[in-house]
């Protein structure tokens, strides 16, 4: 027969074990939570393409600029961050070679007050590219056709106070002269760059035609969808797209330009989409998300013959289902 001691000494043992055990077992949830939240968030649904990227921040009185090494010729997407509060823009143009950086300032500062203004000569000949507006604290997506070139980043909104920033994109003769890119195998022939460089066209669910006079839109349903924008018109134009309460009529859609346009946020209105500038004849594609509702699509930016574009009837109303 075993003694009280031994007995006593055996039930402490297995308490010790069976506490071990307890003590494992209460700590296996913990594993499991911190597993889950190692894991990868799930992939927010998006019809952004798949393309290199360029990264504008708008902070106060400054943008930064990631770009990928070297800037090619080709698509881009383009990513707007707005880290200020204010409405935002960032529109990309590649200046005629006769015009200077203060010619691009001062048409800016005279002409982009909200009211419209006189425009000069080059403005229509400019290679603008696009880009995009966000609203405080958001961030917007667009695809931008780049060419070879000097590019400049800057603001048409009179909200904003970041100075133009430039990058160049480059050909791919110049990456491999700069160290950028491998130069071809011995005995291969480099390839000519071409005088124009021809852009694909991008699948898209919806098309936004913009003429001097008016906007047309195509198809187009609510959740994530490409818009291609076309500048079917004889002057440079933009485009935003706001989501305003059901029943906004063509009166209430002008009063959201006419803020818009000062650099005001509009009561009753949300910034949802956009694309900067585009030069006649050019393409570009809005990456949205639209909920089923009403929106006031218009121009934000001046026009040829005086007053804003908006005025000239470049605006509508959209009702996505």
């Amino acid at each position: 027969m075993a003694s009280p001691f031994a007995l006593i000494r055996s039930t402490a043992l297995v308490a010790a074990v069976l506490s071990l055990l307890l003590a494992f077992t209460a700590l296996l949830p913990f594993a499991g939570t911190a597993t889950a939240q190692d894991a990868s968030p799930e992939a927010v649904e998006t019809a952004a393409p798949d393309l290199p990227e360029i990264t504008i921040t708008v902070r106060e009185g400054s943008y930064s600029i990631n770009l990928p090494v070297p800037v090619l010729p080709g698509q881009y997407l383009v990513t707007v961050v707005n880290e200020t509060d204010a409405l935002a823009v960032a529109d990309l143009v590649a200046l005629p070679e006769d015009v200077a950086f203060g010619d691009l300032s001062s048409v800016l500062f005279e002409s982009f007050k909200g009211t419209g203004g006189e425009l000069p000569e080059w403005w229509a000949t400019a290679n603008f590219g696009g880009g995009s507006w966000a609203a405080g604290g958001a961030t917007s997506q667009s695809v931008a056709n780049l060419p070879a070139g000097r590019w400049t980043v800057f603001s048409t909104s009179p909200a904003t106070t970041q100075p133009a920033q430039n990058f160049t994109v480059v050909t791919e003769e110049e990456a491999i002269a700069a160290g950028y890119l491998a130069p071809p195998e011995e005995g291969a022939t480099p390839e000519a760059t071409p005088v124009e460089f021809e852009f694909p066209i991008l699948d898209s669910a919806a098309q936004l035609e913009i003429a001097d006079a008016g906007i047309t839109a195509t198809g187009g349903a609510s959740g994530p969808a490409l818009w291609q924008v076309t500048n079917a018109g004889e002057q440079p134009h933009d485009l935003v797209v706001y989501q305003v309460t059901e029943g906004t009529d063509d009166a209430g859609a002008a009063a959201i330009a006419t803020a818009v346009a000062a650099g005001e946020v509009p009561a009753d209105a949300e910034l949802v989409a956009s694309i900067g500038i585009l030069m006649p004849g050019s393409t570009g594609y809005i990456v949205g998300d639209l909920a089923p509702g009403t929106y006031a699509v218009f121009s934000t930016i001046p026009d040829a013959s005086g007053g804003l574009q908006s005025d000239a009837g470049v605006i509508t109303i959209l009702v996505v289902e």
